[in-house]
């Protein structure tokens, strides 16, 4: 069964640069959404100071837009891998906030390519958040006040009943795993850093390996 993940972005934030955040669909019809949204806009900004947020909820566009979101993209994954983006989201929220190397954009990417999603622009080489998010293999659609994302199957059933919220909490003993193209040494290390060759050799660099 195929599943969703969505790219957000906020065209204002970071001074025009932009700002983007994520989201993706669990089998239960539940979404992960979140983002770091150093809201002090320091270069460099502890875990505790740089705003990272999530939360695991069945009303996603409520959250998005309480952060003044304006824009997102839909990409249907066919093979989608929800608990390893998951424990990327959960290695995020415990680096240490970078504006070069560990920013919203590189969060961003980290989870949708943990996610499934291919193709994606290595960060590296497109450093303004909105105009990556203009470059991701999606329809960018408009975030208004009357925008929803709709429910799957039992998932609009699964949302009314009375048991039903959003869980907004990483527990301490969540697993943190970080992506492979993360870990020093690592094979998908290796071909990260060969992109990021390739493109200063002239070549398109997008993200086509599955993860």
């Amino acid at each position: 069964m195929s599943l969703r993940a969505i790219s957000f972005v906020r065209r204002a934030g970071a001074y025009g640069a932009g700002h983007v955040g994520w989201a993706f669909e669990y089998r239960n019809g539940k979404f992960n959404c979140g983002s770091v949204e150093n809201d002090l806009g320091m270069p460099v900004a502890a875990v505790v100071t740089m705003d990272f947020w999530t939360c695991n909820t069945f009303n996603l566009a409520a959250h998005m837009r309480e952060r003044h979101y304006d824009a997102y993209q839909i990409v249907e994954i066919a093979t989608p891998h929800p608990q390893a983006a998951w424990e990327a989201v959960v290695w995020i929220s415990r680096q240490p906030y970078l504006v070069l190397g560990r920013n919203c954009l590189d969060d961003v990417y980290d989870v949708m390519r943990a996610y499934g999603v291919p193709n994606l622009p290595v960060p590296e080489h497109e450093i303004l958040p909105a105009r990556w998010f203009e470059l991701l293999p999606g329809d960018p659609q408009p975030l208004e006040a009357a925008t929803t994302i709709p429910l799957r199957g039992l998932a609009s059933l699964r949302a009314r009943l009375p048991g039903s919220h959003d869980d907004c909490d990483i527990p301490a003993t969540a697993t943190a795993t970080p992506p492979p193209w993360r870990v020093k040494g690592a094979p998908h290390e290796q071909d990260f850093l060969e992109r990021l060759l390739g493109e200063h050799r002239g070549t398109p660099v997008t993200d086509k390996q599955r993860t």
